[in-house]
């Protein structure tokens, strides 16, 4: 699964059926047992009918979708003033987690940006900046969010303008969890602070559904 979320292209309708194969072998492993987190996964309410036929197959079903929110301008923030260091992979934010090299009153730029540990300019995704997240965005809600529609029984919402202790919290709650410092659940706050996410499980036992997060 982790060579299909490194292109984006992948995720089109036309690989769907590819995606969907995939998911129905790794849920079949013991790790899924007691049920599986999905996220990222269906974009588009073609992929959730292609993803709902798979599961019915096997007297499955969605039983859960949980929607983290966040307004589109804050989206914007989060997003576009991310920074990274890509030989080691250490993140910035020009707002909230700046480098030192960054100056009260700077304009971030890659003169300024630099990593605090090497002073090598730090560079931003190309899908980082405010022109490709408008692309984005446009494409999540003409695309994605029918989803919640299609959904509608099961959906819950959290809203993720929050702190990441407040979002845990939350989804803690709307899940019934004890214990809301569970990584998976972090993931998914994670997810939010980075864009609105649509998150979909299928659970009977969310115990199960933690510890298979990452590989579905």
């Amino acid at each position: 699964m982790q060579s299909l979320q490194s292109s984006r292209q992948l995720f089109t309708l036309s690989a769907t059926p590819q995606v969907v194969s995939i998911i129905c072998d790794r849920i079949k492993e013991a790790d899924c047992a007691g049920g599986f987190i999905l996220d990222g996964f269906p974009r588009t309410v073609a992929q959730a009918k292609m993803l709902d036929a798979m599961l019915a197959e096997a007297n499955d079903k969605v039983k859960f979708v949980l929607a983290l929110e966040v307004p589109d301008a804050v989206l914007t923030e989060r997003i576009c003033g991310r920074w990274v260091h890509k030989a080691s992979g250490r993140s910035y934010h020009a707002k909230f987690a700046k480098p030192k090299s960054l100056k009260q009153g700077m304009a971030p730029s890659v003169k300024n940006m630099l990593d605090d540990e090497t002073g090598e300019p730090l560079m931003q995704r190309a899908d980082d900046t405010e022109q490709a997240l408008s692309k984005r965005l446009k494409g999540y809600h003409s695309e994605t969010v029918p989803i919640l529609e299609h959904y509608a029984a099961v959906v819950k919402k959290v809203d993720a303008n929050k702190s990441p202790q407040e979002v845990w919290a939350s989804i803690s709650a709307t899940l019934g969890l004890r214990d809301y410092r569970l990584w998976a659940i972090a993931a998914m706050a994670a997810a939010a602070a980075a864009g609105g996410a649509v998150a979909l499980l299928r659970s009977g036992r969310l115990r199960g559904a933690t510890r298979a997060a990452a590989a579905v």
